[in-house]
């Protein structure tokens, strides 16, 4: 490898570029809080595996904190957008400018659309959240990412990447309700 020279005539050391921005942290987010699947209560207000007629029976256990106590799973919804967050960082003495990163993913298919980011020199942590939209249903497994940095394209698989700490990186992926569309003759 040779040094880089920049037309303002700094000098770049021969780095390769393949695993730039370094990230540290990868996170799958939830969906926002009125696109997320919920459990529904039956007309009663007991929880569907409840199965007692009786508003109160003295044989099955009842608990105030019960409600809280049961957590939905992570799930994603099939054409609905979805988050992953990275922590990234930059340790070059000049600003990073990555053209194209997106997700890599497997087990569903899966439209990830690319984000363009600068990080300045030598930054922190940096928060970037890329987005793609499932576009079947069933397990989505988030293998990496891609960029293309300087020109360079690199698939960046999280298991090769060292030090990187992550959450998780298999949701599962729910169809979507059906949606309801009505249009009338009526004006407005």
């Amino acid at each position: 490898m040779e040094p880089i020279t920049l037309p303002d005539g700094l000098t770049l050391p021969p780095v390769p570029f393949t695993k730039l921005p370094i990230v540290r942290c990868v996170k799958l987010l939830s969906l926002p809080t009125s696109l997320r699947p919920q459990k529904v209560k039956s007309l009663l207000g007991q929880t569907v595996s409840t199965k007692s007629p009786f508003i109160y029976s003295p044989i099955i256990p009842h608990s105030r904190g019960e409600e809280r106590n049961k957590k939905i799973d992570f799930q994603w919804v099939q054409g609905d957008v979805c988050e992953v967050q990275l922590m990234v960082y930059n340790p070059m003495p000049f600003e990073l400018r990555v053209e194209n990163m997106g997700l890599l993913t497997s087990g569903v298919e899966f439209e990830s659309l690319p984000a363009a980011l600068s990080l300045p020199a030598e930054s922190g942590l940096y928060p970037v959240t890329l987005v793609g939209v499932p576009q079947t249903t069933g397990t989505i497994t988030v293998n990496g990412y891609h960029t293309t940095v300087f020109g360079v394209f690199s698939d960046c698989l999280l298991d090769n990447l060292p030090g990187v700490k992550t959450s998780g990186s298999t949701v599962e992926v729910i169809p979507a309700l059906p949606r309801l569309q009505i249009s009338t003759s009526l004006p407005r």
